[in-house]
């Protein structure tokens, strides 16, 4: 339990510090791109209708969350911060609402959601395998999941190659300034596309990997995966 509360005090830090609104609204048009396109290719993925209960683990400001036309559309998260800016942005959303809570102990019944999303959430928490066997749970066996990580060591190579030639400044103007790399602060685990697979193994199937912005350019990985029944 103490561990838990440092764990949110830490992470209510981290928020301020890098408010995740500030990424899909952000001055600099490149860092804003990436961002959109993640949250389009997420929509695409999960194809939601009225029909769906669709749950955002770690929803953050509810950018997502507040799109969503679903029957019922539930957003948690730990930070105080986070919760109180997704109500705002989702009030006029009658279908949903917002609960706080932590990713590894979420407080729905088993198999309660057949659409479930969790963007750049797995890389911030303590125990990425809990995240999964609570996913697992509360979904059913044809649930569409979507899961998306960063692409750790290529964003780093990226940001170094920024820093090396003093273009960062020309880049990253106002009141961002990107740190030197992704897992200094706010990332306690890093990921790539063999570390997330080796992390699912045997709970997921992976159906589709979308690379963002492209192929020859991936910052971002959008995986959709349905559970290994």
């Amino acid at each position: 339990m103490a561990m838990k509360k440092s764990f949110k005090k830490w992470n209510e830090v981290m928020v301020r510090k890098y408010n995740p609104e500030d990424y899909i609204f952000h001055s600099n048009f490149l860092v804003k791109f990436v961002e959109l396109m993640r949250f389009k290719k997420i929509k695409d993925l999960l194809r939601l209708t009225s029909d769906d209960h669709f749950l955002d683990i770690g929803c953050g400001s509810g950018y997502l969350l507040n799109q969503a036309a679903c029957k019922r559309g539930v957003g948690t998260d730990i930070s105080d911060l986070m919760v109180k800016t997704a109500w705002e942005n989702c009030k006029n959303n009658g279908k949903n609402f917002i609960v706080q809570s932590d990713a590894e102990n979420l407080p729905f019944k088993n198999r309660s959601f057949n659409k479930i999303v969790s963007t750049e959430v797995i890389e911030h928490i303590l125990h990425p395998e809990v995240l999964l066997k609570e996913i697992e749970r509360v979904s059913k066996n044809d649930t569409v999941i979507v899961i998306t990580i960063p692409n750790e060591k290529y964003i780093n190579w990226i940001k170094n190659l920024l820093f090396s030639l003093r273009v960062d400044k020309l880049l990253f103007r106002k009141n961002y300034r990107p740190s030197r790399r992704m897992d200094y602060e706010w990332h306690l685990h890093t990921f790539d596309i063999k570390k997330f697979k080796e992390l699912i193994n045997g709970k997921f199937i992976i159906e589709k990997t979308i690379p963002i912005p492209t192929i020859f350019f991936p910052l971002r990985y959008v995986f959709s995966l349905m559970k290994a029944v």
